[in-house]
């Protein structure tokens, strides 16, 4: 191991212990989610599991990013979580890259709390169910009208129509 070697791991192990991460992403379903990341001192792939609830902001729904090295990997090996909104940064910084299918949960309230109009405009943006299942439940926890509820169930049922996989066959015979 080289002197920039030891040099790299003596600015990561700074970092970490003055607790400043160079990023931090936020899992937004309720199902656990893999994700690909770099470990920031041996710079060698791992797979990390987010679990929990991101509505009580348990410490299992958050990834932390010490480098920029580690961001970038994890940005280019988990582009699926970010494009559909399953990962979103965690952090005042709105990037062009996340912005899709990407909303906090201020800003789901804020909509919700708007009128009619604007829900609608939003929902037809997002090209994806969770962000959209994510306003299902907000509405549901602050008891907004039956006319909302079902509009964002009719959104979210068009949704999952999409992307339900093709259809199994009933039984398959394997001869031998």
């Amino acid at each position: 191991m080289g002197l920039k070697d030891e040099a790299i791991k003596r600015d990561v192990f700074e970092v970490m212990q003055k607790g400043e991460p160079f990023a931090t992403y936020k899992k937004t379903t309720l199902g656990a989610i893999l994700v690909k990341t770099l470990d920031p001192i041996r710079l060698i792939p791992e797979e990390v599991i987010l679990k929990g609830d991101p509505e009580k902001n348990e410490d299992g729904c958050f990834l932390t990013v010490w480098t920029a090295a580690e961001d970038k990997y994890i940005r280019k090996n988990n582009k699926a979580h970010f494009e559909s909104g399953a990962l979103v940064p965690h952090s005042a910084v709105d990037e062009e890259y996340f912005k899709i299918n990407s909303i906090s949960d201020e800003e789901i309230e804020l909509i919700l709390n708007q009128p009619f109009f604007a829900l609608q405009s939003k929902l037809k943006a997002f090209t994806s169910s969770i962000p959209v299942r994510r306003f299902l439940i907000a509405a549901e926890k602050m008891n907004k009208p039956v006319k909302t509820i079902e509009y964002i169930k009719s959104v979210l049922s068009e949704f999952e129509r999409e992307e339900a996989p093709a259809e199994t066959p009933s039984r398959v015979d394997v001869e031998y």
